[in-house]
């Protein structure tokens, strides 16, 4: 019975171990963190001044991270209020997954609670003495009664902007990922499969030698 030789199959753990290295470095990087842009939007003529703009971090298993908005030359962090946002208690929304952490955050931000008649918007207060900014879900319980649960953002004394304005106003919102390098899932396996060809080609032509 002939058996393979000790340096056929010295190089075949060698191509195995290259290609478990590789996949686990492509899972490393289909579970990076994805970047997002957000863009406010108010009716025409409503906005006096310039209206907000923002982007975050979004990591499923650890939350949110660098939730910065800018408005009228300020930078406001709000990424606390995005991990733990606040629910109406009594009437609830009655949305799925309806909790104060980050994962229903993200559902808040995307737009994406489901389970609810859910009608999204944003209430923007700026002025001298205060800035706050309320990312709300709202949901009509009956026709006297509407809960919401929010993303609310409050920051006193802001640094006044140049040139000053005070303004109340409010919209809706957009939420786009970042384009980013990492790859597909398809493209990990597409590497791995090269890996392995090109790895069994070399073995093959040193043993014809």
């Amino acid at each position: 019975m002939h058996f393979p030789d000790r340096r056929l199959w010295a190089g075949l753990c060698r191509s195995a171990l290259a290609a478990l290295v590789l996949l686990a470095g492509g899972e490393a990087l289909l579970a990076d963190p994805i970047n997002y842009e957000i863009t406010f939007s108010a009716p025409p003529g409503d906005s006096l001044g310039v209206l907000p703009s923002g982007s975050f971090t979004y990591d499923p298993s650890v939350g949110f991270s660098n939730f910065l908005v800018d408005w009228a030359d300020n930078t406001f962090d709000i990424t606390s209020s995005a991990n733990e946002p606040a629910l109406a208690s009594d009437p609830a929304t009655g949305c799925d997954s309806a909790a104060s952490d980050p994962q229903y955050g993200f559902l808040l931000i995307t737009q994406s609670a489901t389970g609810c008649a859910a009608q999204y918007g944003w209430l923007g207060i700026y002025d001298a003495e205060e800035f706050d900014l309320d990312l709300v879900l709202e949901v009509e319980i009956t026709p006297t009664e509407i809960a919401q649960d929010e993303i609310v953002a409050q920051v006193t004394s802001p640094a006044a902007p140049s040139p000053s304005f005070n303004e109340t106003i409010g919209g809706s919102w957009t939420v786009t990922e970042e384009s980013s390098s990492t790859p597909e899932p398809g493209s990990v396996w597409l590497m791995l499969f090269g890996t392995l060809a090109v790895a069994a080609i070399s073995i093959f032509r040193r043993r014809r030698v």
